[in-house]
């Protein structure tokens, strides 16, 4: 009882010419921090809907400066300008329309897709200098009756009526849009509360005018605290969002430099790699020439085992060296160093002798080769046909002796061409399919493989095809082969 007695005559305290001072000048004081807060930020993100949440605030922190000076000289037994005290009452609702709309716009604007903004944006400044229009026009036309009639009470006037109607408006249509919307809105709750606290002012505003004609002081006494409260309540909404920007903020700065070091890393690993790989190079090439140089006998006879063991240290260093040529290829295009150049060419030549034909013909696999005579594409024809190769190269390394491989170019509807490759080889389980352009991934395992390879050929053919901004597809099946299929733009 005692609490409830405290409540009542507090409530009725803020009903008192030094109440309403009172409640003015703490909303003044919050409207002013959270202004500067939105401004601070505003000026270091630049976001337009804190633009809006800026000139809202504001125009609300004016009109409470207002009413503390009007009460202030009233309390003080100051003259009071007629002109001003007749004008507060529509400088209250005016202030409270047009903070009610910037607010609607500044919760409402992030939720709309990029087109559906510049539209809002463009049309924004008609709505406001219409609802300036309209409040200058009511001021005017209260200001002119209330001259004429003194007496006459703002509170019963059908000016007031508009008013409350186009807040509830506003207030309702807030809160079911932002109830409704299926985009996400972030602290999505407490905007409805901090709306849901405002329309209960405007509810118990519109019992008073609609039953009692404004008369009914306990409504009125009832609904003091609930001014307050909503402005606390936006306040907390605002603050919150600013924490959360805030906190994103130094996550992204903490990602970034994450970012850095990883790429600073990163860059080592390339030069580290593309230095190594050229090294590797010079001691290949002596390799190489001086186990054919064994192999042709040019100094002197050799036995068959000495040929048989020569023959090895031939072909492991022609595998170590393409080795290098793929970690390098790959380097190069992981690193933004390999550019691409399009040109418009006839890829019918390229398509059509391809070293791998030769490789795959003597492992005894058949090759049906399907492309026009005349193939126009605008592609990089040295990346073309290194794509052709590391696919043909994955095929004969699947495809036993007796198979078959299909090499297919043809046109495609709007503007496309289709490069396949198919065989009749061993096949890919399915759950492997996403991981096979992965680098070092090898669909057979380690063990068990037969075969061997670095794991970097489809990994190059897939940053060629990105690189083109082309689509490349897998159709497998194990035990009865794969194909692949790059889709190029002509």
């Amino acid at each position: 009882m005692l609490l409830a007695d405290v409540f009542h005559k507090f409530n009725f305290f803020l009903n008192t010419i030094e109440g309403g001072l009172f409640l003015n000048a703490t909303e003044l004081v919050v409207l002013g921090i959270v202004s500067i807060m939105i401004l601070l930020e505003y000026l270091r993100s630049k976001d337009f809907d804190l633009k809006y949440l800026l000139t809202a605030f504001a125009v609300l922190f004016a009109q409470k400066l207002f009413y503390v000076i009007i009460l202030s000289y009233a309390i003080f037994g100051k003259t009071v300008l007629f002109f001003a005290a007749n004008l507060a009452p529509i400088i209250n609702e005016g202030a409270e329309l047009v903070f009610l709309l910037l607010l609607t716009f500044a919760f409402i604007l992030p939720t709309l897709k990029s087109k559906d903004q510049l539209k809002i944006r463009k049309k924004t400044g008609l709505i406001l200098a219409l609802t300036g229009a309209l409040v200058i026009v009511l001021g005017m036309t209260w200001f002119t009756l209330r001259t004429l009639n003194p007496a006459l009470i703002f509170r019963t006037t059908w000016i007031n009526t508009i008013f409350v109607v186009l807040d509830l408006v506003i207030v309702i249509g807030s809160i079911v849009y932002l109830l409704n919307t299926k985009t996400k809105i972030h602290r999505k709750e407490s905007i409805v509360a901090a709306f849901g606290f405002y329309l209960i002012i405007l509810i118990l505003e519109s019992v008073n005018i609609l039953f009692y004609g404004n008369t009914f002081s306990n409504l009125a006494v009832a609904s003091a605290p609930f001014p307050l409260v909503s402005i606390l309540m936006f306040t907390l909404v605002v603050y919150l969002r600013l924490v959360d920007k805030a906190k994103i903020y130094d996550q992204l700065a903490v990602s970034e430099k994450k970012y850095e070091e990883a790429r600073e890393v990163s860059k080592l690993k390339d030069e580290f790699v593309s230095v190594a790989s050229h090294e590797l190079r010079t001691p290949l090439t002596g390799i190489k020439l001086y186990s054919n140089l064994l192999l042709e006998e040019k100094f002197g006879k050799i036995n068959k085992e000495q040929k048989e063991a020569i023959k090895t240290i031939d072909e492991e260093t022609t595998r170590l060296s393409n080795l290098v040529t793929e970690i390098l290829d790959m380097s190069r295009l992981e690193s933004g160093k390999s550019k691409l150049h399009l040109e418009e060419f006839n890829a019918s030549e390229e398509i059509k002798n391809n070293p791998q034909y030769e490789v795959a013909r003597q492992k005894g696999i058949s090759v049906t080769i399907n492309c026009p005579d005349k193939f126009i594409v605008l592609a990089d024809k040295q990346k073309l046909r290194q794509v052709l190769e590391n696919l043909m190269s994955n095929a004969i390394k699947f495809t036993d002796a007796g198979g078959n491989i299909i090499v297919t170019a043809r046109m495609l509807p709007k503007k496309r061409w289709e490069l396949s490759v198919s065989d009749t080889g061993k096949g890919i389980e399915k759950k492997k399919i996403p991981k096979l352009f992965n680098k070092f991934y090898q669909a057979e395992e380690y063990m068990t493989r037969g075969t061997s390879g670095t794991g970097l050929g489809l990994a190059i053919v897939k940053k060629i095809v990105d690189m083109h901004k082309a689509k490349i597809k897998v159709e497998s099946q194990v035990g009865k082969g794969s194909k692949f299929s790059v889709v190029f733009v002509r």
